[in-house]
């Protein structure tokens, strides 16, 4: 599944119309449409937004945001502990 799919997914489960993501992204015309079909590339930091925008839409969870980073592969599924990455 590539990020477009990932993001539509997202948004389905969540129940949001594409309109009411790309509004709440600042996003004009048919760009959130594009990124979905995959026809337009995002970058991570955009990404990052666009899942932050669906969990706040949806009242989401911290721990659902974590989970959605995970899946879309910009962060590790292990929480990493500082100390033992400062020592390595």
């Amino acid at each position: 599944m590539n990020t477009g799919e990932k993001l539509r997914a997202l948004r389905e489960a969540a129940g949001l119309k594409q309109y009411d993501v790309a509004e709440a992204a600042g996003f004009r015309g048919p760009v959130f449409c594009e990124i979905e079909s995959g026809k337009r590339t995002v970058s991570p930091t955009t990404v990052v937004m666009l899942i932050q925008t669906i969990m706040t839409l949806r009242e989401e969870s911290g721990e659902a945001y974590r989970q959605a980073l995970v899946d879309f592969g910009l962060i590790s599924p292990e929480p990493q502990d500082i100390d033992e990455e400062a020592r390595a």
